[in-house]
């Protein structure tokens, strides 16, 4: 569906490797980023996301099931912080892919 809503082109899939663990780090374009990205890719992602977001209600159990990371900024809740960064050294652990959109917030130039 969302390859027939959006000009999508894939480029370089064969980077992410087929078992074991990776880092996806991503520029923010678009809110559904993180959709096109989990339908290019054969695996489970685990989404680093806004701790904010993350809890927003409804969503929370989406986000949830899906197994995203919250996340905050150090100075903002430093606990939320650590524990994202712990998280993410387990899945990668695991040989989970984990994706990070580093900006924190959609791009304005589309550059990381």
């Amino acid at each position: 569906l969302s390859h027939s809503m959006y000009r999508v082109k894939h480029k370089n899939l064969e980077a992410i490797p087929d078992e074991g663990a990776a880092l996806l780090v991503c520029n923010h374009v678009s809110f559904v980023d993180a959709l096109l990205i989990g339908g290019a890719v054969r695996r489970p992602i685990r989404f680093v996301m806004y701790y904010k977001i993350y809890n927003l209600p409804v969503l929370n159990f989406i986000f949830r099931t899906a197994g995203a990371i919250p996340i905050a900024g150090r100075s903002e809740d430093e606990a939320t912080y650590e524990r994202a960064f712990r998280k993410i050294a387990q899945y990668l652990n695991d040989g989970e892919l984990v994706c990070i959109f580093p900006e924190g917030k959609l791009t304005s130039d589309g550059q990381i």
